[in-house]
């Protein structure tokens, strides 16, 4: 969940083609990259992935979270929030492969404290080198307070033994109490670098939110080193100021055991930059914060069309979204960080979050630990005025960098959007555009479908899990298992 500001926002199957078939399937829609470029990929069928099954009025499934068990390419599991009014309010699900995305099995949903009350966002999932997987989430709650307006924040995770089968109970790893620090958008990360000296640590940065004696956001970070059992106190990385905002922190682990925590700053008119800190000793001490990119032309949060008449001319009218970053760290410890700014595109920086146009993918990375980052390049391939939003990012063990994120380029009108998805192999020339969902999603009027979507990748494979519109009526969560030709 983000925060409307100032004030609170709590409303907010597929074959396995052999080596051969996988070759000539991408050659003939045109999937190979060129010289220079990434690696061919072909994807198969579209798969809902379910919450509930005995909840048919599922409303609004999103956030997802996917992540691969290190020890085994064909175990993978996928979390995501769901608007299920029977079950109380929204929940978190789960979703696990056995087969290598063939196909997925529902697991359930987790648990959260039993007040009463039921608001569970911003999973995030990990796994690590002896097969657990961990979830973290968001539980909004109070007893007694209402659904729609839960005064408590806490932090909790819940632990997978056996491969992403069932997550049995939780930990809350931080409180947040108004006045005294809400939580917000928790991600965590474990340390699956077999070389890493840390290895099996765990790293959770999350959001802290205080209002007294000014509002002010700042990120906090927190490390288990007893497989999540328990975690140590938070330290403060960054704390905003009364007129900048720190959000969506995401840690990443490196090759020799270092840890990254990379996040935006953010005024909601005109000021974006990307910012990390740094441990190297397993997280018990941390740099100063530092830049990734500076200045970028983006409000951090805005709105981009959607089917609302009165998208560009009132203020917050349109589709919510957002630059927060998506990051991750290749085998030869580079730092890969991509988001959404509006570089080709404008925004009405007149106004607070304010509507924005055509806006674009774009990608830096660091090869020397982040003492030195590329000039940012355009990811993607489309050449229309077409709003890209929603990004993730993934490695490969061979150091391919796989991206997935929404795209309107085959909406005229730039309001339906699809699931593409590109990879490289050095940051400056990529694979050729590929559209992964199969149905293009109408949007309509919907004014809000989430602040992310996730990717997992393997030595084969990779998995994409996106916010789906395809039924008119509802937000369903898809994935499609992509074949990466040798």
């Amino acid at each position: 969940m983000s925060r409307a500001r100032p004030v609170h926002r709590f409303l907010h199957r597929v074959g396995i083609l052999s080596s051969a078939s996988a070759v000539l399937w991408a050659l003939h829609f045109g999937l190979v990259a060129g010289a220079g470029g990434g690696a061919g990929v072909a994807f198969g069928p579209n798969i809902e992935l379910v919450g509930d099954p005995g909840l048919p009025n599922s409303l609004e499934e999103n956030e997802s979270s996917v992540a691969a068990n290190p020890r085994d390419a064909l175990d993978v599991v996928a979390g995501f929030k769901d608007n299920t009014q029977t079950a109380g309010g929204d929940s978190c699900y789960f979703n696990t492969t056995r087969d290598g995305g063939q196909t997925w099995t529902p697991g359930g949903r987790l648990q959260v404290v039993p007040d009463g009350t039921e608001v569970c966002a911003d999973p995030s999932v990990t796994g690590d080198l002896q097969g657990n997987f961990y979830y973290a989430y968001l539980n909004l709650h109070n007893p007694g307070s209402s659904i729609s307006n839960p005064t408590e924040s806490d932090i909790l995770v819940s632990r997978s033994t056996d491969g992403g089968g069932s997550f049995p109970s939780f930990v809350v790893v931080a409180r947040g109490l108004p006045g005294a620090g809400l939580t917000d958008k928790p991600y965590i990360a474990a340390d699956a670098r077999s070389a890493s000296k840390f290895k099996g640590n765990l790293y959770l940065s999350y959001t802290f939110e205080d209002d007294v004696p000014v509002f002010v956001e700042g990120i906090r970070v927190t490390v288990s080193r007893d497989g999540g059992a328990t975690w140590s106190s938070a330290v403060v990385l960054d704390r905003g100021t009364a007129t900048t905002i720190v959000e969506a922190s995401l840690p990443l682990v490196a090759p020799d055991g270092a840890v990254y925590v990379v996040y935006s700053e953010f005024d909601g008119f005109d000021l974006l930059n990307m910012k990390f800190a740094k441990s190297k000793d397993g997280g018990k001490s941390w740099s100063a914060p530092a830049p990734i990119a500076s200045g970028l032309p983006s409000p951090g949060e805005f709105f981009l069309r959607n089917g609302d008449p009165k998208f560009a001319t009132t203020a917050f009218a349109g589709l919510r979204a957002n630059s927060f970053p998506t990051a991750v760290i290749t085998p030869d410890g580079a730092v890969w960080v991509a988001w959404i700014d509006f570089a080709r595109g404008s925004c009405n920086s007149q106004l607070f979050e304010p509507p924005c146009d055509n806006s674009d993918l774009r990608l830096t990375v660091s090869r020397d630990g982040g003492k030195n980052w590329s000039a940012p390049v355009k990811v993607t391939d489309e050449t229309n005025a077409s709003d890209q939003f929603f990004p993730w990012i993934a490695a490969h063990p061979n150091g391919l960098v796989s991206l997935v994120w929404l795209d309107r380029r085959l909406d005229p009108a730039n309001v339906d959007y699809d699931a593409f998805y590109t990879n490289t192999f050095d940051g400056v020339t990529f694979s050729p555009n590929i559209r992964v969902s199969s149905v293009t999603s109408v949007l309509g009027n919907l004014d809000y479908i989430g602040d992310y979507i996730g990717l997992a990748a393997t030595g084969t494979g990779v998995f994409p899990v996106w916010t789906d519109r395809r039924d008119k009526n509802n937000l369903d969560m898809f994935t499609a298992r992509g074949t990466i030709a040798p």
